[in-house]
């Protein structure tokens, strides 16, 4: 055992003297009580991890449901789209199929309509004219894409296969 000694001065100017006392341990009591420590400190983090994996679980198993009733709303709404697409297909086919002329045809709402929305009506019409060939799509295709695959001096047959080729190559079937 050691002392120190301190000496402190009170506001009166009278000095105290005290002595401060402190142990030495053994070495192995130190060792003892660092092991000691380390093994609860493990503990605690041993604790506080699955405290972190079950919360992690959790969050993992939320986005999950979030990810499955994100692809419900998804398909839903691709489902009313092809919906839409359908009953302003029909209309149109039965509205203007006495038309010989392809700007009447073209001019109709419901056609107009298809033209409105936009590139995801691409997959959509270019699958009514694999299933229906006719000339009657190029119109909202170009208007849609901005481009046109095939030459003035194809005919329908070869104009079909190539917009139905481009939309291969761009993805859309």
């Amino acid at each position: 055992m050691a002392a120190n000694l301190k000496m402190e001065y009170s506001p009166e100017g009278i000095l105290t003297i005290k002595e401060e006392r402190f142990i030495v341990e053994n070495p192995r009591a130190r060792q003892e009580h660092a092991r000691d420590w380390a093994r609860e400190y493990a503990r605690n983090l041993s604790s506080k991890r699955e405290v972190e994996l079950a919360r992690a679980r959790k969050l993992i198993q939320r986005a999950r449901e979030l990810q499955h009733q994100a692809q419900a709303v998804a398909e839903a709404a691709n489902i009313a789209f092809a919906e839409r697409f359908q009953r302003l297909m029909t209309q149109w086919n039965n509205e203007t199929g006495h038309y010989s002329l392809t700007f009447k045809r073209a001019m109709h709402p419901a056609y107009q309509q298809i033209i409105g929305m936009g590139e995801k009506a691409i997959p959509h019409i270019l699958r009514a004219l694999r299933e229906r060939p006719t000339g009657h799509w190029f119109w909202a295709l170009r208007a849609i894409t901005g481009t046109d695959p095939a030459q003035a001096e194809d005919d329908i047959d070869h104009a079909i296969q190539k917009w139905i080729d481009w939309g291969t190559g761009q993805g859309h079937i």
